[in-house]
């Protein structure tokens, strides 16, 4: 992976932006890698997600051990936790869903 220099990885704030950053998440350690840097296409609306994998976690669900926690409630029906967690986290939630398009309207 190429190094580049600290204001190329800044948000751009008082100057135009020339250059965007493209990150991957590497889930299991909450961890951002920057990629590559792409320039900047001025008819698009920045950040975009342009892929993704899985539904985001519940607001305040405890971090990553407390996903997998909720995941494993909500996967078991006869845990005696499943209907108050399903209640908790809006009623349903599907962990393999994920939408570009739902993911760039909350950006």
């Amino acid at each position: 992976m190429a190094s580049y220099p600290a204001d190329a990885l800044r948000p751009c704030r008082s100057r135009p932006c020339s250059e965007v950053g493209l990150w991957r998440l590497i889930a299991a350690s909450l961890l951002y890698v920057l990629e590559n840097i792409l320039p900047v296409e001025n008819d698009i609306r920045y950040p975009k997600c342009i892929v993704g994998k899985m539904a985001c976690p519940p607001e305040d669900v405890g971090g990553v051990t407390g996903y997998g926690h909720f995941l494993k409630i909500i996967k078991n029906p006869q845990d005696e936790e499943h209907e108050d967690t399903l209640i908790w986290a809006g009623g349903s939630f599907e962990p393999n869903y994920f939408s570009v398009d739902a993911a760039n309207e909350k950006l």
